[in-house]
């Protein structure tokens, strides 16, 4: 025996008369007895009379013409200016120019040499750890120090 849920998706065919005779007479037989299904048999069967009641649609005599029309500009395939200008294609080249800019902006600017002195300062500080917390006394006692060293120059 069926539930609710799916004599719920056989109304429409049911209205229609779609359902074999089998099902129908399920349908039939469960109808009585469930309020919930037979309330919407009867909203549904509204709407049908409500659908069938509205004059056809009526397309206009240009239709036909520019459907067929479209139908074969899609079986063609997008034109070389459509392909062109899509958007991936102008992206790719947005980012082949900024990379040039960059790569010339690179060249022309180029990197300054390090003097003696500034590799003297890298090779002094390879044996330095980096300290990524600072510790507030650690600081105190540098300028402490740093106070005191700046004294005894003077």
């Amino acid at each position: 025996m069926k539930g609710c849920e799916a004599y719920n998706h056989e109304l429409d065919a049911y209205i229609d008369g779609e359902l074999d005779p089998r099902t129908s007479e399920l349908l039939q037989a469960h109808l009585p007895g469930c309020g919930a299904c037979t309330g919407a048999l009867g909203r549904r069967e509204s709407l049908e009379h409500v659908l069938r009641s509205l004059p056809p649609v009526q397309p206009s005599p240009q239709f036909e013409a520019r459907f067929w029309a479209r139908v074969a500009r899609a079986e063609e395939g997008p034109s070389w200016r459509e392909r062109w200008f899509r958007v991936p294609r102008l992206a790719w080249v947005a980012g082949g120019a900024a990379l040039a800019v960059g790569l010339a902006l690179l060249v022309s600017l180029g990197d300054p040499a390090l003097s003696a002195q500034d590799w003297a300062i890298v090779a002094d500080a390879e044996g330095f750890d980096l300290v990524l917390e600072a510790d507030p006394e650690l600081l105190a006692a540098l300028d402490v120090l740093e106070s005191w060293r700046g004294s005894e120059e003077l």
